[in-house]
């Protein structure tokens, strides 16, 4: 009896170190492998070569020629340190601990600026000149316009307009102070005064502003020469001298003449009944 149990203590520890072993490389086997569906392990955990129809066990051969990749697990922190950049600096923190932007963010900054400033200046500029363009074709237009228009009295008309404005005005002031001159004369003149008032109306026939006014009367002065020298001796003959170098100019205008008889009645004495003229 105690043979018989020694003996059976002997088998149950074989049939245990059997099945660890099995257990062991079938784990192995699924664990090295996935088996293709419709594989059927046998007893000792091997996929059974007679349990297996022939495509299970052709696709099986097929996946075990296949090499097995096997990947080393790595801890997280490696990949994020080889994957990972460092991070951008924004601000710089001096020791005090006051920050302030870095450089690169002010350089960024600047040129922002330099290019705004620049494409303003460019704008500016194409504006400036298209109006100028804009501004020269009104002005052909306009001038183009003015020179189709009716023409009006040329500017050598209008000065000869007010020429002969300016001259009938400055001729009837100037026949005022001419006649005034006599009417202020002495009746018996020093020869001191004859000569003076003789220079004077010389210089007047010279200095005159109208031209050919004054070439006239300078003109009547050579041919009554004579006459101003022995005119010039009273205030009569000089006055009656005025009024026919007045009646010399109306004839070549074709005035009225007037009568000279009455030159002291018209600028001494003013008329008998008491009116101013």
């Amino acid at each position: 009896m105690p043979g018989l149990l020694e003996e059976q203590n002997e088998r149950d520890e074989s049939s245990g170190k059997q099945a660890t072993t099995s257990a062991s490389s079938g784990a192995g086997t699924a664990a090295g492998s996935v088996l293709p569906k419709g594989v059927v392990l046998g007893e000792d955990g091997k996929p059974c070569r007679t349990c297996t129809s022939s495509s299970a066990w052709m696709a099986m051969m097929k996946s075990s020629s296949k090499p097995v990749k096997t990947t080393t697990a790595q801890p997280l922190t490696a990949g994020l340190s080889q994957t990972s950049s460092p991070p951008t600096t924004i601000c710089t923190t001096l020791p005090d601990g006051t920050q302030f932007p870095s450089f690169s963010i002010l350089l960024s900054i600047l040129l922002s600026i330099l290019l705004s400033i620049l494409l303003s200046i460019l704008l500016s500029i194409l504006l400036s000149i298209l109006l100028s363009i804009l501004l020269s074709i009104l002005l052909s237009i306009l001038l183009s316009i003015l020179l189709s228009l009716p023409h009006s009295p040329s500017t050598h008309h209008l000065q000869n307009s007010f020429y002969i404005l300016t001259n009938s005005l400055s001729g009837r002031s100037t026949w005022t102070l001419l006649h005034t001159l006599p009417a202020t004369y002495p009746p018996n003149p020093a020869p001191s005064r004859q000569s003076a008032t003789h220079q004077f109306i010389s210089l007047f026939s010279q200095l005159y502003p109208c031209h050919a006014c004054a070439t006239d009367f300078r003109d009547y002065m050579k041919d009554e020469g004579s006459d101003l020298q022995e005119a010039l001796k009273s205030q009569e003959g000089l006055g009656r001298w005025m009024c026919r170098a007045h009646n010399a100019v109306n004839r070549k205008l074709g005035k009225e003449e007037f009568d000279c008889n009455f030159w002291r009645r018209r600028w001494v004495d003013g008329p008998t009944d008491g009116r101013c003229g």
